[in-house]
């Protein structure tokens, strides 16, 4: 499975924080230094998706806060959980955005998770 991600790094805990632009927004402890935002990043998808830390890596964007993870062997139930509440914390969000964006990234999502 792939995830395009958007990492906020020096957050106060790890965490599932919604979207950006259309993108899985993850916020990590570690500070963005000497690639420890990155590796803050897998393992936190690597536990949350109940996979080896081994099967998850930044395939792009390893200098960037726009990152593709690649994550192989992910568990489908959590996978389908995390999509889920993300999905469902845009539909509830109170910030607006046109129908036709909210469209996209619902299906950005959904194809998210058929990977």
């Amino acid at each position: 499975a792939y995830s395009a991600d958007f990492l906020q790094p020096n957050a106060y805990q790890n965490e599932w924080a919604g979207l950006h632009d259309g993108r899985i927004r993850l916020r990590v402890i570690a500070p963005p230094d000497d690639d420890r935002a990155n590796m803050e990043c897998m393992k936190f998808i690597a536990k949350s998706l109940k996979t080896a830390k081994t099967n998850v890596y930044v395939f792009r964007g390893e200098t960037n806060h726009i990152k593709t993870v690649t994550v192989l062997h992910p568990d489908h139930v959590c996978w389908k959980k995390v999509l889920t509440e993300l999905v469902l914390e845009k539909q509830n969000s109170s910030f607006k955005t046109s129908p036709a964006k909210q469209t996209y990234k619902t299906k950005l999502l959904i194809n998210l998770n058929t990977c």
